[in-house]
């Protein structure tokens, strides 16, 4: 654990710029447990259950003042434990006077430190900050609390506190009577007032009302007069309708004769252009039909010509044919003939 100690000091140092490292002698009050325990891995922050001034471990430059505000846990008789600390400090927030419902949690900024307005609480945030010199064990009574200076000054402060709390209650009781009497004059000038207000008010209601029929009446003559108004405005656009479906059935009239004759002159004229069309169609199938028949004489001629050129061909393939054949048997015989000569010579030879 002292290594860790050193370990952080020496970290501190060197955040510093190599500046030597602020350290306090600080006592700290708690149980002989929990006194063993803290020799393993020193004071544990997150067991505080009071944070009053920070959640952190909590101590304090008087043994007296670190005493009398231990923990309620260690409030029973038997053997307490005073730990002398070197604390390590770089950099302290001086807190405000906080009501006991106000904690603060953690110091803000780069403070690691918090201190108390009284200057007697210091609050460590972080492990390894503190290492305990020595345990200084004692036994601790209830009575011991009338022995110390900080309950002299508290019992004064409570008494200071009871006698502002009097004070207050007689001035409070004048309070509430001169608020009463407040009260109640408040209350008249309200109903006086209240009473002018109705009164005005059921004047203003009668002149409304007068003002309301004279303007009811000035509304109806106004209506009769638009009602007359409009009686002859409709009369006149009725007149001036009926004259213009009168002119728009005319002009739909002479539209219908002008579309009629325009159908009439394109069907005469499509009935022209067919039969044109339909003479001039008779004259070219006319035409084509010489022209096919003038080429069926024509393929027939050259047929014609193809057949007697492919007889003469044949007559003359076939005296062709004949005459070889007739040429073959010649050759024969003359063969035959001159075997039998070799085969006669032979025999008179021999």
């Amino acid at each position: 654990m002292y290594g860790m100690y050193l370990l952080h000091k020496e970290e501190i140092r060197l955040a510093n710029g190599g500046n030597d490292v602020k350290e306090k002698v600080l006592y700290h009050v708690t149980s002989e447990s929990n006194a063993v325990e803290s020799l393993i891995s020193g004071l544990d922050w997150r067991r505080t259950q009071r944070s009053r001034f920070g959640s952190g471990v909590s101590f304090s430059n008087d043994a007296d003042y670190c005493n009398y505000y231990a923990n309620n846990s260690t409030d029973k008789v038997g053997a307490r434990v005073i730990i002398i600390n070197t604390v390590l400090m770089n950099d302290t927030y001086l807190t405000k006077r906080l009501n006991k419902e106000n904690t603060l949690c953690i110091p803000p900024g780069t403070a690691d430190t918090t201190v108390s307005p009284n200057g007697h609480v210091f609050v460590k945030y972080y492990d390894f900050e503190s290492y305990p010199l020595f345990f200084v064990y004692y036994r601790w009574t209830p009575e011991l609390l009338n022995e110390s200076k900080f309950f002299i000054i508290k019992t004064e402060q409570m008494l200071c506190e009871q006698v502002a709390d009097l004070h207050i209650a007689e001035s409070s009781t004048l309070q509430r009577r001169s608020r009463s009497a407040s009260k109640q004059r408040r209350r008249r000038q309200r109903r006086a007032a209240a009473k002018a207000d109705a009164e005005a008010a059921a004047r203003a209601d009668a002149e409304s009302e007068a003002r309301a029929d004279a303007e009811a009446e000035a509304n109806a003559e106004l209506e009769d007069e638009a009602a007359e108004a409009k009686a002859e405005a409709d009369a006149e656009a009725k007149e001036q309708t009926e004259a213009e479906a009168a002119a728009l059935l005319q002009c739909h009239r002479q539209y219908d004769i002008k579309q009629r004759r325009q159908r009439l002159r394109r069907a005469a004229s499509k009935a022209e252009a067919d039969a044109e069309a339909k003479e001039q169609t008779e004259a070219e199938a006319a035409a084509l039909l010489q022209c096919h028949r003038q080429y069926d004489i024509k393929q027939r001629r050259q047929r014609l010509r193809r057949a007697a050129f492919k007889a003469e061909a044949e007559s003359e393939a076939a005296e062709a044919a004949d005459l070889l054949r007739r040429q073959r048997r010649y050759d024969s015989k003359q063969r035959r003939q001159r075997l039998s000569r070799a085969a006669a010579k032979a025999e008179v030879t021999m």
